[in-house]
């Protein structure tokens, strides 16, 4: 089955009304957000309390959504990593297996499936690799004159 996927890649648009410092020398930033009286900053946050505060405005997110009907992922237009360091393993106390990888503006990001999903997707992306040797061995033969 072929989807066709739109995928956003690379950075993304500021909102108008925020903004950040960042202070190179003690490794902090400050956000703002703009309202008509001008900016109110954050105190100055290191990384981790910055991810805490993004994680936080992802809870803000999810509760926009409550209520709506939530598109499956391949209706969403996905904001696409290319090539993230990545591990897994399985965690036997929750028959699961874990996929984390490093996203360049969150940091590590991971997700748990129980084992018949992780089987699941194991036989898609054998298929999805199947079907991608299979056509660069036809494009090869046919290169080669070998039409078969």
């Amino acid at each position: 089955m072929d989807i066709e996927l739109e995928i956003r890649q690379g950075t993304y648009q500021k909102p108008d009304t925020v903004a950040y410092e960042l202070n190179e020398a003690d490794k902090t930033v400050r956000v703002g957000v703009t309202e008509n009286e001008g900016t109110s900053w954050t105190p100055a946050l290191t990384k981790d309390q910055l991810t805490d505060l993004i994680w936080y405005l992802g809870q803000a997110r999810r509760d926009l959504e409550r209520g709506e009907t939530i598109p499956t992922p391949e209706q969403r237009i996905p904001r696409v990593v290319v090539d993230p360091a990545w591990f897994t393993a399985f965690i036997p106390e929750r028959s699961a297996t874990m996929l984390t990888f490093n996203h360049p503006l969150f940091g590590a990001i991971g997700f748990m499936t129980p084992v018949v999903h992780a089987a699941t997707l194991m036989r898609l992306l054998a298929s999805q690799m199947e079907a991608y040797i299979h056509s660069t061995n036809a494009v090869a033969r046919s290169e080669a004159g070998d039409g078969a």
